[in-house]
């Protein structure tokens, strides 16, 4: 995350989403199922639990530090309509596809932000 690397020194940060502007990652529907799968470790079951929480707030962080201009965001336009897990090379090829153009539109604005 974004906010590890500045705490390590780092400021001049590129962040790769893979979840257009405005997503929101929501509660699992399967937490029930993971939560009693996980009842024997009730560490991992409660970070599950909370894991869209954090997400969440990641995003709020990033958007934050985009904001203030300490970080270049690249990020898909819209959603990327592939699976968790694809061995689709044609989905794969198109998704990559996309990140490449939306990378290649905030090539002036890394440039920019490492010559700060």
């Amino acid at each position: 995350p974004l906010e590890f690397f500045e705490r390590c020194g780092y400021d001049a940060n590129v962040v790769v989403l893979t979840q257009p502007e405005g997503y929101v990652k929501k509660c699992s529907r399967f937490m029930p199922m993971i939560g009693w799968g996980l009842r024997k470790h009730p560490g991992a079951r409660d970070a599950m639990s909370r894991r869209h929480v954090m997400y969440n707030a990641q995003l709020e962080y990033v958007r934050h530090a985009e904001s203030e201009g300490r970080c270049v965001v690249i990020r898909p336009e819209s959603p990327l309509q592939i699976g968790h897990v694809s061995h689709s090379p044609d989905d794969m090829q198109r998704v990559y596809d996309l990140g490449r153009v939306a990378a290649q539109k905030k090539i002036q604005e890394i440039k920019t932000l490492w010559h700060q």
